[in-house]
C-alpha cells in the first residue's frame, strides 16, 4: 500500500489526511509522509500525484528539500513555462546570484520571513538599491508562492518581510521646443544615415511607443495610406541575444494613429532603407523591420540605447549671446512620458492617451500623470469661472 486517505472531523469541518510510503532509508527503516487537504477531491488528486512522483523517482520531500534544490525545481518546472523569456532570465539570475548562495542551504520547510529579511538587509548593506531589492523580493514571492500551491509550504515567507522604500526616478518631460531640438540633432548630414535615428524618435514622440514595441515594428504593421501603425510584436534582448517577443499586455496590442509629420518621416525613411537594401543585395538580413540594424535584421536594444545616449550629447549648443546650452538629459523612456504629457496639456482626453500608450486601464494613466492632471484641473476651473462670469454678466444686463 503506497498511500491512503483518512477523513478527520474537527471544529472547522472535515479534513482529509493523505499518507504515502517512501522508499526505505539506508538503514532499511520505514518512511512515511502525511499531508492534509480541505476536500476529498483535492486529497485524491494529490495522492495520485505523490504516488506517481515516488514511483518515477521525482518525489521531492519538503522535509528534506533545501531552498536551493527547490528553487532549481521551480525554475525548471514552473518559471520556465509561465514567464516570458526576459522575465525568466531575470529570475534565474536572481536565484543564481542572490537567493541560492545565501539561503539555498536552509531546509525549505524551515524557511521563514526572517531569513529573507536578513538577506535583504545584507543586500542593502552591500550597496543594492531599494529598487533592486524589490526585484529580488518579487522573484522570492513568486517562487515560494508556488511552493504554497504545491503544498510544500504552509505559507509564503516572502509575505512576512518589510522592504525599503523605493525612490522613484523623476520623470523628465521634454517641452515642444526641446523635442524639436532633439529631432534636429538626429538629422545627420549623411543622406544614407539621416533617417536612421531621426525617424524612430519621431515615431516615439508622436505615439508613445515603448522601445521594444518601436524596434519590433515591421513594414507590414505600418499603414502609411491610413496613417496608423499596429503594435503586434516586440524586440527584446537577454543574455542569450536578441529575440522577437509579444507585447507586454493584451492592451499593448493596439492600433495607433500617426500624425502627418510622422507619416512623412516614415515615407522618407522607407525610401532610404530601400536604397540600402538594394545596395546590400543578398547580404541584407530579412525580417521586414522598420528600424533595422545595419545590414537588416533586428536592431539590438542595447546598441539602440547607446546611439540614443550619443545623440543626447549632440544636443548641446550655444545661444546667440554666447550662453552655453547644456545637452538634454533624459532617458529614452521619458520620450513616452513626453508624448503623454504633451497630449494631456493640449486637452486630449485621458482615455485616448491611455489607449495610445497601451495601458490596461485609464487609472494607470491617471496615476502616472497626476502632476499633469493637476494643472489641467486648475485650467478647467479657470475656464468654468470665465464662462460662468460671462453668463452671469449677461443675466445682469438683461435684468
Amino acid at each position: 500500500m503506497k498511500g491512503s486517505i483518512l477523513k478527520r472531523t474537527g471544529p472547522q469541518g472535515p479534513t482529509y489526511r493523505v499518507r504515502v510510503e517512501l522508499p526505505r532509508d539506508e538503514q532499511g527503516h520505514r518512511r512515511q509522509r502525511s499531508y492534509t487537504y480541505a476536500t476529498r477531491r483535492e486529497a485524491e488528486r494529490e495522492l495520485a500525484r505523490l504516488v506517481r512522483e515516488i514511483d518515477t523517482g521525482q518525489f521531492a520531500d519538503p522535509q528534506r528539500l533545501t531552498v536551493g534544490e527547490y528553487l532549481e525545481r521551480w525554475l525548471h518546472d514552473a518559471a520556465k513555462h509561465n514567464l516570458g523569456r526576459r522575465s525568466y532570465a531575470r529570475y534565474e539570475g536572481i536565484v543564481r546570484l542572490h537567493l541560492a548562495p545565501t539561503i539555498g542551504g536552509i531546509a525549505l520547510a524551515k524557511l521563514r520571513g526572517l531569513h529573507l529579511q536578513g538577506l535583504y538587509r545584507r543586500l542593502q548593506d552591500g550597496g543594492m538599491t531599494a529598487a533592486g531589492i524589490h526585484k529580488v523580493q518579487a522573484c522570492a514571492h513568486s517562487a515560494f508562492g508556488q511552493a504554497v500551491r504545491w503544498q510544500m509550504l504552509a505559507f509564503n515567507p516572502a509575505d512576512a518581510v518589510t522592504l525599503p522604500k523605493v525612490t522613484r526616478t523623476p520623470v523628465r518631460v521634454l517641452s515642444e521646443a526641446e523635442t524639436a531640438r532633439l529631432l534636429r540633432a538626429a538629422q545627420v548630414p549623411d543622406p544614407q544615415q539621416r533617417t536612421r535615428l531621426f525617424t524612430p524618435l519621431v515615431v516615439v514622440v508622436a505615439t508613445g511607443l515603448r522601445r521594444g514595441e518601436l524596434l519590433g515594428l515591421r513594414w507590414c504593421d505600418i499603414d502609411l495610406a491610413g496613417g496608423a501603425l499596429s503594435v503586434v510584436q516586440t524586440v527584446a534582448q537577454d543574455g542569450h541575444g536578441v529575440y522577437v517577443g509579444t507585447p507586454k499586455t493584451a492592451a499593448s496590442r493596439r492600433r495607433v494613429t500617426l500624425p502627418p509629420f510622422a507619416v512623412a518621416a516614415l515615407r522618407t525613411h522607407r525610401a532610404s532603407q530601400d536604397e540600402q537594401r538594394l545596395a546590400a543585395g543578398e547580404s541584407w538580413r530579412s525580417g521586414d523591420f522598420v528600424f533595422a540594424a545595419v545590414g537588416g535584421g533586428p536592431w539590438e536594444p542595447s546598441n539602440f540605447a547607446r546611439s540614443f545616449r550619443a545623440l543626447l550629447a549632440k544636443t548641446a549648443s550655444e545661444a546667440d549671446d554666447g550662453t552655453k546650452i547644456p545637452a538634454l538629459a533624459c532617458r529614452f523612456h521619458d520620450l513616452r512620458h513626453t508624448h503623454a504629457s504633451q497630449l494631456l496639456r493640449l486637452g486630449v482626453h485621458a482615455k485616448v492617451v491611455s489607449e495610445r500608450l497601451g495601458h490596461a486601464n485609464i487609472g494607470i494613466t491617471m496615476n502616472l500623470y497626476a502632476h499633469v492632471m493637476e494643472g489641467l484641473q486648475e485650467d478647467a476651473a479657470q475656464r468654468w469661472d470665465e464662462a460662468m462670469s460671462s453668463a452671469w454678466s449677461a443675466t445682469e444686463s438683461g435684468a
